[in-house]
Parts: structure tokens; sequence; C-alpha cells
């Protein structure tokens, strides 16, 4: 009994721990696994990206599209589960990587506490942004 409230304790330590570096803004993304072309970037790993911040493609799309309007964007495959294509000359992964943190800072950091536990739900015509932690709440167009 006294081994078993132990574990327990332990147990419930570590998930906290876990649970603040997650809430504090500590957010971990992948590496950012790309393929560098002469005339295209393919960016094989975005939907993993996407599930850890848990943000939906075409919102990450749209947005990605505003800020490179001179290149021609598009998704791989149909299912998004292949990565997307970013067309142009001189692609670099630094550029990716810039632009991963813009977003993270837009769109997944909370400007109020600066946690990362973050959700946007889609409305009628723009998204809701909503932090868990300290209840902040925003549109986004």
């Amino acid at each position: 009994m006294y081994i078993e409230t132990d574990f327990n304790k332990l147990a419930n330590d570590a998930y906290h721990i876990l649970d603040q570096q997650y809430k504090s803004g500590n957010l971990t993304l992948p590496e950012v696994n790309v393929e560098i072309e002469p005339t295209r970037l393919h960016w094989k790993n975005v939907k993993e990206f996407l599930k850890l911040v848990r943000r939906h493609p075409d919102h990450f799309m749209n947005w990605l599209k505003t800020e490179l309007p001179n290149q021609e964007i598009n998704w791989f495959s149909g299912s998004k589960s292949d990565g997307l294509i970013i067309h142009g000359k001189r692609q670099k992964k630094s550029n990716i990587t810039n632009m991963i943190l813009k977003y993270v800072n837009t769109f997944i950091i909370c400007t109020s506490c600066k946690h990362a536990d973050t959700i946007m739900t889609k409305s009628n015509k723009h998204w809701e942004f909503e932090c868990i932690d300290c209840g902040m709440k925003k549109f986004i167009i």
C-alpha cells in the first residue's frame, strides 16, 4: 500500500510537470523535413506540425498564401498527408522555419498569458481563437 501511494504521487507529479511545460509556451516543434529542388520546395511533415499545434490545414494554407503572395502553394496530394509544395526558385529551409515561428507567435501562443494551450474554431466568416489556460478569446478574420 505504501509503495502504490508513492508511485501514484510520483506519477501525478510527473504529469503535472509535463503539463506545466506544455502550458508555459515551451512548445517543442518537430524538425522541418523539406526536400529542396531547383524550382520548388516540398515540406514533407507539415501535417505533423499542424497536428501538434492543433490547427486546421485550411487555415494554415490560407495564411501561408497571404504571407507568400507571389508563390504558388499546393498540397502535394488530396489527402494533405504528403506535405505541401511551394513553387519558386531559391527556396531555403530557413524561410520555412521563419514562417513556422511567425505562425506560432501569431496563432498558437496566447498574447495574454503566453501559453501554447490554445484552440481555434471556425465560425461563420472567421476563426475564433481561445486560450484554454486563461480563457482569453479573440476573432481572427
